[in-house]
């Protein structure tokens, strides 16, 4: 009799053809064609208030050679320390104002919304069993419902990076046990671009306790034992190059109380609860009307 692991590997090959093959049947030229219809809903033109600070902070940062660490713009707190978060994008916003005015900065953002929205497709895409043009069009549904939030922003990197992260996470549960070893780069290149790195990390944490969980509840298997050892590593090694940032360990206090502050959800719009009078919302408002409507006749695989 073969022991457990040896056992298990004929059945992990055979249903390996069969998944090849219905990827392979796929047709993915619609889905991407109709990617192209967020373009519309995610390129925006530069109106946000915060442009002009983000990007006057970038300038003083390249022509002073140093960091901007105490407050310059509240006359109240002047002079008060800052940890500035996000301070790799701000040399990113001088950067393409200097280079190509405000046409660079509203097109640079949105090429990393549209750069997201393709790893969700390739992740519908690998994880398989929906039709291409359904595909395409949730993308086109997805960036109407995001309309209100799309902007030249710093922000547009999270969304970029999660949907990043779920792709290498979802890959990595299919069996390329290597995949999740690129998070820590990824975190290296997130943490010092936009403070919402954190939320990948507690992503990571959340994978960590769903395969511990799994690991107790399926007879504690060597394949989940694996999962687990290799999610923990990349876990720490990602923390461990969050740390690689000008502020070192003082940014994840920094983010954490910013992120469960009780008074910013009063200041920052994105935070407070939607108002589906706003026409800008109405997007939001259909994407969950179908998403409820499409749970009736097809139950989410868990």
């Amino acid at each position: 009799m073969l022991p457990a692991r040896q056992a298990d590997a004929p059945d992990r090959r055979a249903a390996a053809p069969g998944a090849g093959e219905r990827l392979q049947r796929f047709t993915w030229w619609p889905a991407a064609a109709l990617a192209l219809g967020t373009l519309p809903f995610i390129t925006r033109r530069v109106g946000t208030p915060d442009y002009w600070w983000h990007t006057l902070t970038g300038q003083l940062i390249v022509h002073g050679h140093q960091l901007v660490r105490s407050d310059l713009y509240t006359y109240t707190v002047a002079g008060t320390p800052w940890t500035d978060h996000e301070y790799g994008s701000q040399v990113i916003f001088y950067a393409l104002t200097r280079g190509g005015g405000l046409l660079a900065v509203s097109v640079f953002w949105a090429l990393v919304v549209f750069v997201g929205f393709l790893l969700v497709l390739e992740r519908i895409r690998f994880a398989g069993g929906a039709e291409p043009v359904i595909a395409g069009a949730s993308l086109i549904l997805g960036a109407a419902a995001g309309f209100f939030m799309w902007s030249a922003a710093p922000q547009m990197f999270d969304f970029m990076f999660i949907a990043l992260e779920l792709l290498i996470i979802e890959r990595f549960l299919a069996g390329h046990l290597r995949a999740l070893w690129f998070m820590p780069l990824v975190m290296l290149v997130w943490a010092n671009l936009h403070g919402g790195f954190l939320v990948g990390i507690l992503i990571l944490a959340v994978l960590f306790v769903a395969l511990a969980v799994q690991w107790l509840l399926t007879g504690r298997g060597l394949r989940e034992r694996l999962l687990l050892a290799r999610t923990a590593l990349a876990t720490a090694g990602c923390i461990v190059a969050s740390f690689i940032t000008p502020w070192g360990p003082s940014l994840f206090i920094y983010v954490w109380r910013t992120l469960f502050s009780p008074e910013q959800p009063t200041f920052i719009a994105e935070w407070q609860s939607p108002d589906f009078h706003d026409i800008k919302l109405l997007g939001l408002l259909l994407m969950l009307i179908v998403v409820m409507v499409g749970y009736i006749f097809r139950r989410p695989r868990l």
